[in-house]
């Protein structure tokens, strides 16, 4: 027989059988009985295998990449985002909030666990998604009297004793009257006007 790469050379009929088969992309051995053919090259069909970690494919799907051939799980493990929520691989769907990508389940708030979802509002701190509610609670804007209310965005503040206040909230802590405009003293983180301090901690009676 006549070598089919070689026209000129003769060889026996071992050797040409195994001259007329495709060679594997993987061993470079002569390819005699089932092969693979994918990315444009033949294969033996245990030698397919995944660039990353190295297990054959077998029947399962591929996905190409710069002309290798990655598994599932290796080709999403390297190649995809990961959510800002689990650290996994994204595979699908996506949202982009806090310079991140995030399952689309996953962007939540990062203290209460509420689901924001796509398009829902959210507040950044420190790279994460909070609600309204412990965003403000984080920054202090929760009313100082134990209501446990939130100072809304358009309600006024009143800053003493060191905590915020709903405005209407901050009275003496012994006669509930209104402190706001007035002089006060401080004890134990409460305003007392100074009518009630002076009675309650001084013995002293107008």
């Amino acid at each position: 027989h006549r070598n089919p790469k070689n026209p000129n050379a003769i060889i026996c009929t071992t050797c040409y059988g195994g001259s007329s088969l495709p060679s594997c992309a993987h061993c470079s051995n002569p390819i005699a009985s089932s092969c693979i053919n994918a990315l444009n090259k033949s294969w033996h069909v245990n030698c397919f295998i995944c660039a990353q970690c190295l297990r054959p494919f077998g029947t399962s799907t591929f996905y190409e990449k710069e002309g290798n051939a990655f598994c599932e799980g290796c080709y999403y493990g390297i190649f995809s985002d990961r959510c800002g929520g689990c650290d996994q691989p994204i595979k699908g769907e996506s949202i982009t909030a806090c310079n991140k990508k995030w399952h689309v389940n996953h962007l939540m708030c990062n203290q209460c666990k509420t689901v924001f979802g796509k398009g829902g509002m959210f507040w950044e701190d420190k790279g994460m998604p909070y609600c309204e509610g412990c965003f403000r609670g984080k920054q202090g804007l929760v009313c100082g009297c134990g209501c446990g209310r939130m100072i809304g965005q358009n309600q006024r503040v009143v800053q003493a004793v060191g905590k915020n206040w709903i405005e209407d909230h901050w009275v003496c802590g012994f006669c509930m009257n209104p402190l706001r405009d007035l002089k006060y003293k401080e004890k134990d983180g409460k305003g007392y006007c100074e009518t009630c301090f002076l009675k309650l901690f001084t013995g002293f009676n107008y």
